[in-house]
């Protein structure tokens, strides 16, 4: 009896130490696969936002020497025309250090290939602007010939290989979302094969290893918890502007190229608002950044009381901004969204010192399909005739012209 007591204990502990050491190696097993794949999460999450963020600064700084280059063929003072240069000279070396910032990056071949086709277009752009740069510069009027030549390669050159710069870095940043969310995909897939490994070894030690089981299983749905919390979070900040809460560039161009096609199947219109601030550099130099980001923040509020639910409100980058108004019937009711927002922007914003600041708009106006069937043609319209309301007298609305009688100068 007692050797049969003594052989019953060493199977006990023997069997005991078995699923101890079963237990303890799914213990380390699921823990060592978790720590991993939250480690392969924060690199994801990292990489799909810094990609993204260096795209948007090199598209948003190609764009800005574009409309620095053609407000320097406009204005006459050659103090402001040196200080347009001055910006125009920083916003390029902005596009060259997040592009060296690109190339450093551990990029995807597909990555790469639409890095460099920017740097080509990126380069033939700048070769015109600084021609058209050299003409601007010399310190007299411009004739009337060199308007036209500075204006042909504006049209024939700088715009088209600007347009697919930024085409090229909106590119990346989805490629850098879809290959962010492929990996996501595997950490789910390495979650599911932890479930698998676990009720494999508890079928084995099921009753010992049911309180592990369980905790671990908490632990999981915490951890897919925190992914799909993370998810949204990475989706509404690739679509959404940070200061302002308005959707940012690349989200406008989804909603409005998805706009267009409908509106195009159903025979109806749409308008282009392209707005831009007027004064606020000021408020900047003058009373700070932080009272820019107020500005920003209070004139994004205003836009979005005076449209529908279904409009489409969106910063471009700056102080730029554009609203898409869809099911338009007529140009009164595109009016009265202008008249309200030109009214409610006609009082001074009044900051928490007690600072009247005096901030207003100029609004560019295309109409689908009158000035355009493509988003490209529709925003180049409506930039222009922001422009051309800037350069009436500011806080002012313009509307695009007739294409069939070119763009406005």
């Amino acid at each position: 009896m007692k050797h049969k007591l003594k052989d019953t204990n060493v199977t006990l502990l023997v069997g005991f130490s078995l699923l101890l050491a079963l237990m303890v190696t799914q213990m380390v097993a699921s823990t060592s696969e978790m720590l991993s794949m939250r480690n392969q999460l924060d690199y994801v999450v990292n990489q799909k936002l810094v990609k993204s963020q260096l795209a948007q600064v090199m598209l948003d700084a190609s764009r800005e020497r574009v409309v620095l280059l053609m407000m320097m063929q406009y204005e006459d003072d050659p103090f402001k025309r040196d200080d347009l240069q001055l910006r125009f000279q920083r916003h390029a070396e902005k596009f060259m250090l997040a592009r060296e910032k690109l190339y450093a990056m551990e990029l995807t071949d597909l990555e790469r290939k639409k890095l460099m086709e920017s740097v080509t277009y990126a380069t033939v752009s700048a070769e015109a602007m600084n021609q058209i740069l050299e003409t601007v510069m010399e310190g007299q009027e411009l004739t009337i010939e060199q308007r036209e030549a500075t204006a042909h390669l504006m049209r024939e050159r700088v715009i088209p290989a600007r347009l697919k710069v930024g085409e090229l870095m909106m590119e990346m940043g989805w490629i850098a979302g879809e290959g962010g969310e492929l990996l996501v995909e595997e950490a789910e897939q390495g979650y599911q094969q932890i479930w698998n490994l676990m009720w494999i070894l508890g079928g084995a030690i099921f009753i010992t290893s049911l309180g592990i089981i369980w905790v671990v299983y908490g632990r999981i749905m915490d951890s897919s918890s925190e992914l799909h919390t993370i998810n949204r979070e990475l989706d509404h900040a690739a679509s959404h502007d940070e200061l302002t809460g308005l959707y940012n560039r690349r989200t406008f161009s989804d909603l409005l190229d998805k706009a267009i096609h409908r509106t195009g199947f159903y025979q109806e219109k749409l308008a282009i608002l392209y707005l831009d601030l007027d004064g606020f550099k000021a408020v900047n130099d003058n009373y700070g950044h932080n009272s820019g980001d107020l500005v920003l923040q209070w004139v994004s509020k205003h836009f979005l009381k005076q449209v529908r639910d279904d409009d489409v409100v969106a910063r471009l980058g700056g102080d730029e901004f554009a609203i898409l108004l869809s099911h338009i019937h007529s140009e009164a009711s595109v009016d009265n969204v202008v008249e309200r927002i030109l009214k409610g922007l006609s009082v001074p914003l009044l900051l928490d010192q007690g600072e009247a600041i005096p901030i207003g708009v100029s609004i560019g106006v295309a109409f689908f399909p009158l000035h355009g069937r493509d988003q490209d043609t529709l925003l180049l319209q409506a930039d222009h005739a922001m422009y051309a309301a800037k350069k009436s007298g500011r806080r002012r609305v313009a509307f695009a012209t007739d294409p069939k009688e070119g763009l406005p100068p």
